[in-house]
Formats: C-alpha cells, sequence, structure tokens
C-alpha cells in the first residue's frame, strides 16, 4: 500500500496539508472512542452485512478543523451527547437520528470500519466537504491511503 503525503502550498486560499497514516490511525481511533459503549461494533457488523462497509458519526466539523486534529491532535469531546457518540450503516440512518438535546446531525466522519480509518468528511446528503482527500482511494472493497 503507498502512503501519499502532499507538503505543497496549491495557492493562497488552500492549506498545506500534512497527513500520515500514523496521525491519521490516531485520529480514527479517537473518533471511534467518542462513540456510545459497544455501539460500533454492532453498527459496524450491520454496515458490512449489508455491503456498504461504511460507519457515519456525527461530527460538526469542517476541513480546516478536521486539519487542526491531525496537526495539533487536540483532545475530542463528544458535544450534545452525554453517553457519547451515536453511529450509524448508513446516511440515511444517520439524518434521521438526533443528538440528546433532539438537534439533527449537521454532518459526519465516515469510517471503513475494515480498515477502522476515518476516509472522509460529508455533508447530510453524503457529499464530500473536503477539498483535499483524506484517502487516495476509498470503495467498499478497498481504501488506499
Amino acid at each position: 500500500m503507498k502512503i501519499v503525503y502532499s507538503t505543497q502550498i496549491e495557492s493562497v486560499n488552500r492549506r498545506r496539508s500534512i497527513q500520515t497514516i500514523e496521525s491519521l490511525r490516531d485520529l480514527s481511533n479517537k473518533i471511534i472512542g467518542l462513540i456510545k459503549d459497544d455501539e460500533y461494533r454492532l453498527v459496524a457488523a450491520i454496515a458490512v452485512s449489508s455491503g456498504t462497509m461504511r460507519v457515519h458519526v456525527p461530527a460538526d466539523l469542517n476541513e480546516e478543523s478536521l486539519d487542526d486534529f491531525f496537526h495539533n491532535m487536540a483532545t475530542m469531546q463528544s458535544h450534545g451527547n452525554q453517553h457519547g457518540e451515536p453511529c450509524y450503516p448508513s446516511i440515511e440512518l444517520a439524518n434521521d437520528g438526533k443528538n440528546d438535546d433532539m438537534t439533527p446531525h449537521n454532518g459526519y466522519l465516515v469510517v471503513d470500519v475494515i480498515e477502522r480509518l476515518v476516509i472522509d468528511l460529508v455533508d447530510r446528503e453524503g457529499r464530500s466537504l473536503l477539498r483535499t482527500a483524506l484517502v487516495q482511494y476509498a470503495t467498499t472493497n478497498r481504501v488506499v491511503v
């Protein structure tokens, strides 16, 4: 598997993105750690059996705040959900879900359940919110970082 690093600033409005597989795995483990007890395994099993191989974790983030996690590895906390973040095996079920305070989720981190790796940040329609991809290539069968 080839690891791709991007260290060039493409223009004034683009940020420099320095990501390693280790920092992506660390971020992914922290995200999975925020999920409600034992819910990740159950939902991941549903995602595998349905063939999507993806879990959606609510996240009110944008590309810059996600990038801050890579550079600073800021402490992550569950916001608005006292017992941890929910996770869902599809975007449709995620959009039906709510936070503990009954507010809708604004977007989602997408976790590949086989790799246990965050592969994207998407809006409620499933469109990526990232200009610079977290992974080079992702299908239900394969993730290339």
